[in-house]
C-alpha cells in the first residue's frame, strides 16, 4: 500500500470516527472511596481545582472539585473550562482528517503552500514541511520559538521526532489562512458541532467561569507561556474527542499505518515489560499488554492535565487540574481506573507528590514564601538535617529560579545566602546570587558573585561572561551624573508609552502597563517588574531622540518617539 493511500485509509477511519461515535453512555458516579482517594491527593498536593473523567464502552462519569480560582472562591463546576495547549492539538488534527476526507486539504502538501510563517522564510529543508510533518512531530521545529527569531531546519523533515508547539501554531496559522476563518469556526463545522461539544473554545476569551493557574503553593498564577493555539476544555467535551478517536481507530490496518508511518521514532521503551512510547498525528502512542492507546498531556506551567484512550476496550480517562502540582498525582490517580501503570506518565516523569525532593522543595517555597526570616530558616534546618540529600544543586536552582522568576527578589535572597552558609562551595547558588543582586541593580556585588562562581567552577564561565556587557553597561552608568530631569524622557514612542507620574517614570506597551522605572544612570533605567528587561534614552540636542530596549539575552531594538 503506497503512502497517499495509507493516509486516505486514516482519513476514512477518522472521520468515521467522529461522525459515529455519538452513542449514549450511562451516567454514572465514582465510588465514595474514589471520590475521597482524589480529594486526600488533592489537599496532600495542594491542588486546587480538579477535574476527572473516566469512559468506557458503556457508561462514563465525571467529577469535579474544588476552587477553579482561590482568589475568588469560584468553585469548580463539570462545565469549568480549563486552558490545555496542547489537548487542543488533538482537535487541530481532527480539523485536518475531516478536510483531507472532503479532499479541501492534502496532508502531504508542503505548509508554505497556505502560509509561511516569516521565521521560516529561508533554509535549505523549511519548504519541504508538510502538515502530516507538523502533525507528528517530525518537522524538526524547535519546541517554542520567540517573535522575532529566524528558524532554520537543519534536518530532513520527517526523520527524527521533536516535539513541537510552534508546528501546530503554523498549522492553525496555515489553515485559517487557507479558508479565511478562525481556528474556532473550522473546529465548530468539523469537530464540536458534529460531537456536541459545547463548552470547549480556542482563544483566551476571558470566560468568567474559567479555571485559574495556580503554583507550586498555592497562589494564583497564570501561565507566562506564549502560545497562539491557546484552548480551553473540560471533562465531558474532551471525553467526547477521545471516544471519537476511540472507536475503529486501531483496526489493524490503521495501527500499522500509526506506528510504520506516522510514528517513525520510539521514544522511550520500558526494560520490565513490552510497554513502547512514540507519535502519531496530534497524540502519542503507548502500546502495552492492554493494548494500544493514544494519550496527550498538557503543561501550561500553572495547569497541568493528562488524557488518554484505549480504542479496543473503548475505555478513556482524562485528568485536568489548575495547578503547578496537576500531574504530580496523576499516576495516582489514573491507578484507581488501571490496573497496569501507563507508560506515558512513565515517561512524562513528573515527580510524584510523595518525592521527597518534591516535598523539600515545595515546603521551602511555602516557607520563604509565607513565613517571616527566622521560621524560614527552622524549615531550611529541619530539611538540612532530616535529608540532606534533597538540598542539592538541581532543587536549590529550581526553588530559587522559581522566586526570580516571579520578581520576588527578596525571599530569593534569603534562601541562596542562607544556602551558601551552609553550602559555601556552591557555584551554582553563587550564580544565582550573582543574577538576584544584578536584578536588584547591586551591579558591583553581582558581579561578585559571579566571580566567586567562576573561581569554583572555571565552566560556569561559559554562562557568566555573555551577561557582561549588560553589566558592564550598568556599572558604567552608575558613575554619570543623573541631572537631566525624569520629565524629559515623557512622551509616545513607536510601540510604547513613558509616563511620569507623582515622581515616578512608568513604562507600558503591549506587555506591560505602568511599570515602574528604576534609574541607574542618567538615561539608563531597569524595568522593576523585568529583572532582565533594561530601557536606556537616546538624546539629541538635548532631547529624547529615541529609547533602546535591550534584554540579558543581547537583544536590543530602538522604537523613535513620535514627537519631538
Amino acid at each position: 500500500m503506497n503512502h497517499s493511500n495509507i493516509k486516505r485509509l486514516l482519513i476514512v477511519f477518522i472521520a468515521i470516527t467522529l461522525i459515529s461515535c455519538d452513542r449514549q453512555k450511562t451516567r454514572t458516579e465514582l465510588s465514595q472511596e474514589q471520590k475521597t482517594a482524589i480529594e486526600n491527593l488533592m489537599e496532600v498536593a495542594k491542588i486546587p481545582g480538579i477535574q476527572v473523567g473516566y469512559f468506557n464502552a458503556e457508561e462514563e462519569f465525571i467529577f469535579s472539585s474544588g476552587f477553579a480560582n482561590l482568589g475568588s472562591s469560584l468553585k469548580v463546576a463539570d462545565d469549568t473550562p480549563f486552558r490545555a495547549n496542547d489537548l487542543g492539538y488533538s482537535v487541530i488534527a481532527a480539523i485536518c482528517f475531516r478536510l483531507a476526507e472532503e479532499n479541501q486539504l492534502d496532508l502531504n502538501q508542503t505548509i508554505t503552500t497556505d502560509y509561511l510563517d516569516p521565521r521560516l522564510a529561508t533554509g535549505t529543508y523549511n519548504h519541504l514541511i508538510t502538515y502530516n510533518h507538523l502533525l507528528s512531530h517530525t518537522s524538526g521545529l524547535p519546541i517554542w520559538a520567540d517573535t522575532n527569531d529566524v528558524i532554520e531546519i537543519i534536518q530532513v523533515p520527517g526523520e527524527l521526532w521533536n516535539y513541537s508547539h510552534l508546528g501546530f501554531e503554523w498549522i492553525m496559522r496555515a489553515l485559517e489562512a487557507k479558508f479565511n476563518t478562525s481556528i474556532q469556526a473550522l473546529a465548530d463545522q468539523w469537530v464540536f458541532q458534529p460531537l456536541k461539544i459545547t463548552n470547549s473554545f480556542f482563544g483566551d476569551q476571558k470566560s468568567p467561569k474559567a479555571a485559574v493557574g495556580h503554583d507550586l503553593i498555592g497562589r494564583n498564577r497564570n501561565s507566562d507561556k506564549t502560545n497562539v493555539a491557546i484552548f480551553y476544555t473540560n471533562a465531558g467535551d474532551y471525553m467526547k474527542i477521545l471516544n471519537a478517536f476511540s472507536n475503529d481507530f486501531f483496526k489493524p490496518e490503521t495501527k500499522n499505518i500509526q506506528t510504520q508511518t506516522l510514528a517513525k521514532v520510539s521514544l522511550w521503551e520500558d526494560e520490565t515489560e513490552e510497554s513502547l512510547v512514540s507519535w502519531g498525528p496530534g497524540l502519542g502512542i503507548q502500546s502495552g499488554t492492554a493494548g494500544p492507546a493514544l494519550w496527550q498531556y498538557s503543561d501550561e506551567q500553572t495547569m497541568r492535565s493528562f488524557a488518554i484512550v484505549f480504542p479496543q476496550s473503548q475505555t478513556g480517562f482524562v485528568l485536568l487540574t489548575n495547578s503547578e502540582n496537576g500531574l504530580a498525582i496523576s499516576k495516582s490517580i489514573a491507578q484507581l481506573f488501571f490496573e497496569e501503570n501507563l507508560a506515558a506518565l512513565n515517561w512524562l516523569d513528573f515527580e510524584s507528590y510523595d518525592h521527597p525532593e518534591w516535598q523539600a522543595r515545595r515546603n521551602l517555597e511555602s516557607a520563604f514564601a509565607f513565613r517571616d526570616q527566622e521560621k524560614a530558616q527552622e524549615v531550611y534546618s529541619q530539611i538540612l538535617i532530616n535529608q540532606p540529600e534533597a538540598l542539592n544543586d538541581a532543587l536549590m536552582n529550581n526553588v530559587i529560579w522559581s522566586f526570580i522568576d516571579r520578581n520576588e527578589l527578596n525571599p530569593a535572597e534569603r534562601l541562596a545566602r542562607l544556602h551558601l552558609e551552609n553550602f559555601p562551595n556552591t557555584a551554582n547558588t553563587y550564580i544565582r546570587l550573582g543574577e538576584i543582586l544584578g536584578f536588584k541593580s547591586e551591579y558591583i556585588e553581582s558581579w561578585e558573585s559571579y566571580q566567586k562562581a567562576m573561581e569554583m567552577d572555571p565552566e560556569s564561565s561559559r554562562q557568566i561572561m555573555p551577561r557582561f556587557p549588560w553589566y558592564n553597561e550598568a556599572t558604567q552608568a552608575m558613575q554619570e551624573s543623573q541631572e537631566l530631569p525624569l520629565a524629559l524622557f515623557t512622551g509616545a514612542f513607536e510601540n510604547s508609552i513613558v509616563e511620569l507620574v507623582n515622581d515616578q517614570l512608568t513604562y507600558s506597551d503591549d506587555h506591560y502597563q505602568n511599570a515602574p522605572l528604576k534609574r541607574i544612570g542618567n538615561t539608563l533605567f531597569d524595568l522593576e517588574v523585568a529583572a532582565t528587561y533594561r530601557i536606556n534614552f537616546k538624546m539629541k540636542n538635548g532631547q529624547t531622540e529615541s529609547l533602546e530596549k535591550s534584554h540579558l539575552s543581547g537583544e536590543r531594538t530602538t522604537e523613535s518617539k513620535k514627537s519631538i
